[in-house]
């Protein structure tokens, strides 16, 4: 999730309330969806015209009338100073994540449970090297990779972020429209990485929200990006003084024939007091490893 997490400290921080919606589409429903534009003479360029023209409220009601069935996840946020929380599911699947910039960890909480997992920064930087590590040494990779033709060996090496060499910096095109986006006064850019392009609506309302965003991006752990996943931090140097209401992405891979096409839209944002505690696990919640946590993901 793109959005939020302050990086200065301040008692008098100003506390925002919103709704976001993630919308992801399949390669097989991209293929409807793109209709005559996914064929042998289109390529990712005249999807990416297509979808982008296309508000979200028209790609929903074209997916309803195709009988498409997208993911689509709501989310409640709410930040305060160095303190964001993402609420998701239903009261009976309730999940909340905290980000606490202030202690450089995040807890997940499973509400029905009453039980938390506490993850540092640090932590998540380990694990995702441990899993770097036991791809990398995974008996007869070096094999398998050699086999490859280097463009192919590339993409590969790069989507398991083994990839020894830096990626291209993803072009950022501020394109001179201009559109009111749920409410927000918006600015239109287009972003292309590899396999991937992305337009970005954003706005400069709220100025205290582009700091919490920018925190987010220089203050976790710095993730290897996977394949084409659009290095968000080189974006946001192009980006100035903004932060995002509506993002699209697609990544339509020609040569392996796979892709998805996603959307990231800040339905509400208002600057809102929040209650006390939003921001602390229940005192009578249990603590939970990572094992018990990903076993209930799987039951549930």
């Amino acid at each position: 999730i793109l959005i939020f997490s302050l990086s200065f400290a301040d008692s008098r921080a100003q506390s925002y309330v919103g709704t976001q919606r993630m919308i992801s589409f399949s390669m097989e429903d991209l293929m409807i969806l793109a209709g005559d534009k996914f064929d042998e003479d289109a390529g990712p360029d005249d999807m990416a015209k297509y979808l982008f023209a296309m508000s979200v409220k028209d790609i929903l009601q074209k997916a309803g009338a195709q009988e498409l069935e997208p993911e689509i996840e709501e989310t409640t946020i709410y930040i305060s100073g160095q303190k964001m929380r993402m609420d998701t599911g239903t009261e009976e699947r309730k999940m909340s994540v905290l980000m606490r910039m202030d202690e450089r960890k995040i807890y997940q909480i499973t509400w029905a449970k009453k039980q938390y997992m506490v993850t540092s920064w640090d932590e998540i930087a380990e694990m995702q090297k441990q899993a770097q590590d036991a791809i990398k040494n995974m008996e007869g990779m070096e094999a398998i990779l050699d086999k490859l033709p280097p463009e192919a060996r590339a993409q590969m090496e790069a989507s398991m972020g083994l990839s020894k060499s830096k990626s291209e910096p993803p072009k950022v095109t501020k394109t001179g429209k201009t559109a009111t986006m749920n409410g927000f006064v918006c600015q239109e850019y287009i972003v292309t990485a590899g396999s991937s392009q992305s337009q970005y609506w954003v706005t400069k309302k709220y100025s205290d929200l582009r700091k919490v965003f920018e925190a987010m991006i220089n203050e976790m752990p710095d993730f290897e990006s996977s394949g084409d996943d659009v290095d968000e931090k080189e974006v946001w140097k192009q980006i100035p003084d903004a932060w995002p209401i509506v993002i699209k992405g697609l990544k339509f891979d020609m040569m392996s024939f796979s892709g998805s096409f996603d959307i990231e839209e800040m339905l509400t944002m208002e600057e809102k007091g929040v209650p006390a505690g939003t921001f602390d696990v229940p005192e009578n919640f249990a603590k939970i490893g990572m094992q018990e946590m990903m076993q209930g993901e799987i039951r549930r």
